[in-house]
Parts: structure tokens; sequence; C-alpha cells
């Protein structure tokens, strides 16, 4: 009998299956239609700011604005689509990225186009992750680990005459100097606000007769002098919102530093757990 499960278990390996199941790769039609697109547009872009609107078009491209277009020959169109089918294959995640606000934070989009299809990728290279969409549907997310150098110099092969995309380093992040020179108008955080009176949120009475857990993600804005001002749910509960919101108002900060040391006005994004005991 053990021979027996020790030659299936071989069989399995040498056909390329892990033992364990090895689940078939979900983004596998998806990865392949990528490899073999017929072209590809590279774009540097930015979420829209209030009384903005993207381009018109039935993709998530349009959902943003194109700062930039970049160079796209056929070898780096091989190796763009290389190095992120490699990570949708090997680093899959089911949500949305997880990503922060910020000018420093810059966004890339990659658009394969295959016969009717038009695949649209949403880098998000300081977060360490991009999103997948066909036309408007979000088909799932991936990391990008050990990837990102990759893509980060091919990013730059697109981007030749971009002075800012050529200085990113691997963090990803704008440097002030080129945060500086291509928004000369708007405060840059480069250190951000450090709480210094954290108050404990208070559990509802309701929600916890009801035995409601769950995690609130608010996005304050800091003032200058550490107080908190305009808060927003971005990650809702809604039986313990209210609490959340209540609590955070209370928090007091060291203010969030510019590029020359000075307090200014910060965003940021507070979690606020709520368990049982």
């Amino acid at each position: 009998m053990r021979r027996g499960v020790l030659a299936v278990m071989v069989a399995l390996v040498a056909a390329g299956v892990g033992v364990a199941g090895a689940a078939r790769d979900p983004n596998a039609a998806l990865e392949d239609r990528i490899r073999n697109a017929d072209s590809v547009r590279v774009v540097r872009v930015r979420e829209p700011v209030s009384g903005e609107t993207g381009a018109p078009g039935e993709d998530r491209l349009a959902d943003f604005i194109v700062e930039r277009e970049g160079q796209a020959p056929g070898a780096l169109q091989a190796s763009m689509a290389a190095a992120l089918t490699e990570a949708m294959h090997r680093f899959p995640a089911p949500e949305t990225c997880s990503r922060e606000p910020g000018l420093r934070r810059i966004r890339f989009g990659v658009q394969f186009f295959a016969g009717d299809l038009r695949i649209t990728l949403i880098v998000y290279l300081a977060d360490r992750c991009f999103e997948f969409w066909t036309g408007r549907t979000f088909a799932g997310s991936a990391e990008l680990h050990d990837v990102a150098p990759r893509v980060l110099a091919l990013l730059k092969q697109a981007f030749p005459a971009d002075t800012t995309v050529r200085r990113l380093g691997l963090s990803g992040l704008i440097s002030c100097e080129d945060v500086v020179r291509e928004h000369p108008e708007a405060p840059l955080v480069t250190q951000p606000p450090e709480a210094t009176r954290i108050v404990p949120a208070q559990y509802p009475k309701a929600a916890k007769k009801a035995k409601i857990e769950g995690r609130v993600r608010l996005q304050a804005t800091i003032e200058s002098d550490g107080t908190v001002s305009d808060i927003k749910v971005l990650e809702s509960v809604p039986e313990l919102d209210a609490a959340a919101i209540a609590a955070v108002r209370q928090w007091t900060f060291e203010p969030g530093l510019d590029c020359e040391g000075r307090a200014v006005a910060a965003v940021l994004v507070i979690p606020v757990n709520f368990k049982l005991d």
C-alpha cells in the first residue's frame, strides 16, 4: 500500500501538481491572455481630486487621471507581462490592495489589449501590490514581493524622460525634491504624525450584548497643532463606527512634518479594534 501511495505522489510531482491538492492557479486564463496580448499601454496615473473626473471609457483606467504616457516597445511588453503574471501566479490575493494616500505614493496603469478584452493593472508600487481588472470588473490582486525590482526597472524603461520615475527607489516613494517640484502648492509630509494621547473606544452596550466584534478603519486629518479634525470611515462596522469616531476625536498628536521640518496637516489611517473578552 505504501508503495502505491508513493507512486501516486511521484506521478503528481512529475506532472507539476503539488501533493496537497495543487489548487489550480485561479488567474491562469488571465495570465495567458496578458502574455499573449496584442499590445500594451503603460501610463502614470493619479486618483482624481475633488471636482475632477477621469477620461471617458469602459475600463478601470477611466477612473484615474492619466498624467503621462509611457513607451512600450515589444521587448518591454513581453518583459512586463512576464514579471506581472509571475506575481499573479505566485502571490495572488482576493481583495483590492490596501493602500495609503499621499503625494509621495506613485501609481501606474498597465493595460493589455487581447482581442476584444482589455485587462487593466493598477500598480501601487509603494504598497507592493497591484490590482487587475477586466473592463470595470475587479478580477483580483497580487503582491509584488521579490518581483518589485524587476517591475520598477521596467517602469523606468517605459518613462525614460520622467525625472521622478527615473529617480524612484525600491521604496516606491517619490522623493521630497520631486514632490515639491511637481506639486509646489501642496505641503509634503515626510514625517507622519505620532499619537501622544490615545483614548480607548467605549464598547457600545448594544453591540456588546449582540456580541458584535470587528475593526473600524478611520481616515483622520491631523492638523498642524496636533488635533484631530475631519474623520471619514474607510471600513465600517455600523454598530461600532460612532464609538470609534468618538474615541479618535479625543486623540492628540505630534503633528506631521514637511520636507523642511515644518508642522503641517496630514491624513492618517487609524484602525480601531473591538474585541470581546
